[in-house]
């Protein structure tokens, strides 16, 4: 039997972001880059929950305005877009290359 490892890459953003240890020092550039750019959508708390009640209040504040789905599919079309910056950083390429050479050797 052969097992292949596979690197979920929303993964691998999400639980760098949320850990208080970071890989290496050039991540907390990238983390600052996406919090000046965004820190206004209520799309980047759902990558990054330090407040999400504050997305979930924006949230609802648009339910008013507009349907629950037609809200959620805005806010998700926003968070693949934040995923796909991070993902195209080189920050996260040294990161995702990193974490292929450790299962490499296991």
């Amino acid at each position: 039997m052969k097992f292949k490892f596979k690197i979920n890459k929303y993964y691998l953003a999400g639980h760098t972001i949320l850990s208080p240890i970071k890989p290496f020092s050039e991540w907390s550039r990238l983390e600052k880059k996406l919090w000046q750019k965004y820190k206004n959508e209520s799309a980047y708390y759902l990558l990054n929950p330090k407040h999400i009640n504050w997305a979930f209040e924006q949230m609802q504040i648009n339910f008013l305005y507009n349907k629950i789905q037609s809200v959620f599919k805005k806010e998700s079309k926003k968070l693949e877009n934040i995923y796909k910056e991070i993902f195209k950083s080189k920050e996260f390429k040294r990161l995702y290359m990193e974490t292929k050479k450790i299962f490499r050797f296991r």
